[in-house]
């Protein structure tokens, strides 16, 4: 799904039509008797520009349909000014994930995702010659929601490799690593086992 707009350029008066992440939201009950029973949300919603203060009058209708943070949403509204920036959405719907393009939310890595991935399989292919490894290792790779996610996860939340495609980057260092040390050692280590080791030692992340 196409992005229209992005948070750094959305200025008071603007109306908006595009999509974004739910950062943190809150719902709250109406103080009015007349809509005793109905909710509304309160919302940070951001990109990868920044975030900005939301509501959403209808907060019944988004805790029926499950909205939580991480969920990437298509909203209708406008920007107002009320302490601050604050987009007073009309329509929202939850943006089925694989139509979500999560390099507009998040940073992704430096290097090439496509680039890795081929290295990563020439390491499997190549170096790691254990019939039950690699028989351990396709039983993951097959799988077409972890490749998925092993390609674009974040290795971790901070501290390093903290963005899209983070946790690939990392497992392909690591491997990169444990080449150099099965070459400095010949004889020494067992190399399909710690380049197998290396590439799934994080992939409780996803």
């Amino acid at each position: 799904m196409q992005k229209k707009q992005f948070v750094k350029d959305l200025k008071v008066g603007d109306s908006v039509d595009s999509i974004f992440l739910v950062l943190e939201l809150k719902y709250y009950n109406f103080a009015d008797q007349k809509r005793m029973g109905e909710k509304f949300v309160r919302l940070y919603l951001g990109d990868i520009t920044g975030s900005i203060k939301s509501i959403f009058w209808k907060g019944s209708l988004a805790e029926e349909k499950g909205l939580s943070p991480g969920d990437v949403v298509a909203i209708k509204g406008e920007v107002g000014d009320y302490n601050g920036h604050q987009v007073n959405i009309s329509y929202l719907e939850i943006v089925p994930e694989e139509l979500v393009d999560r390099r507009h939310f998040q940073v992704s890595s430096p290097r090439d995702n496509k680039e890795m991935l081929t290295r990563m399989s020439q390491i499997m292919d190549k170096e790691i010659t254990d019939g039950h490894l690699r028989l351990l290792l396709a039983s993951f790779f097959k799988d077409k929601d972890f490749s998925r996610a092993y390609a674009t996860a974040p290795a971790a939340r901070k501290i390093h490799h903290n963005y899209l495609g983070g946790l690939l980057e990392h497992s392909l260092e690591v491997a990169e690593y444990c080449l150099v040390m099965i070459r400095l050692y010949p004889g020494k280590l067992h190399p399909s086992l710690l380049l197998t080791g290396a590439i799934l030692h994080d992939i409780g992340k996803i």
